[in-house]
């Protein structure tokens, strides 16, 4: 994984996109952003088919899960300080990564966006 640091903010921020760069290793700049799309989860999901990810919906928080997206690597989404929908990178149930310059996290882990490789 590569910290890749969002580079637009709320309303309209790209944590998302940045957690994707992060994630996958690629620039910031070859990532959709997302939230200025329409139908954002239809988007999402036909970027994540193009690099050979699937999603496959929102899944409560919890600290035992054992499925990444990459690495073991997944992405949570919550609320932050900002009081504003946000996501950040997580492993082995623990923060590890805030795309937002504040670096603070999440306020309250929600969900984690299910998100796995393709079945070839």
């Amino acid at each position: 994984m590569v910290k890749v640091k969002q580079t637009t903010f709320y309303p309209g921020g790209n944590c998302l996109s940045a957690c994707f760069a992060s994630i996958f290793e690629k620039d910031i700049n070859d990532i959709p952003d997302f939230i200025g799309m329409k139908d954002f989860w239809s988007q999402v999901i036909n970027y994540l088919d193009t690099i050979g990810y699937e999603y496959n919906g929102l899944v409560r928080f919890n600290k035992e899960y054992d499925r990444y997206i990459k690495d073991g690597y997944y992405i949570v989404m919550g609320k932050s300080e900002r009081g504003c929908n946000h996501v950040c990178i997580y492993k082995n149930g623990k923060l590890v990564f805030d795309p937002h310059p504040s670096d603070l996290g999440l306020m309250c882990e929600d969900w984690i966006l299910d998100i796995g490789k393709k079945e070839e």
